[in-house]
């Protein structure tokens, strides 16, 4: 698991899981759009992905990663923020 920051991107790459029927990964988490901190629930089915997070909020911004299928999720993972 790791997270690199480029300006207001933020790349989250995990290693892949276990193959298994409807695999897909499930990252929340509050992440800054211009000035104000959402949160967040993102699925996807690759191992990597971009978030937009501003850095100019006043709450820190922060995630976490489950790996999904269709029997249900994994303990979640805390993201290394940077």
């Amino acid at each position: 698991m790791s997270a690199q920051r480029n300006g207001d991107s933020v790349t989250i790459s995990s290693t892949a899981a276990t193959p298994a029927l409807e695999l897909g990964y499930l990252v929340e988490g509050i992440f800054c759009n211009g000035s104000h901190a959402f949160a967040y629930a993102i699925h996807t089915t690759n191992t990597s992905m971009q978030i937009t997070d501003a850095s100019n909020c006043s709450q820190n911004s922060y995630g976490t990663i489950r790996v999904v299928n269709k029997l249900g999720y994994s303990n979640s993972v805390n993201i290394p923020w940077p």
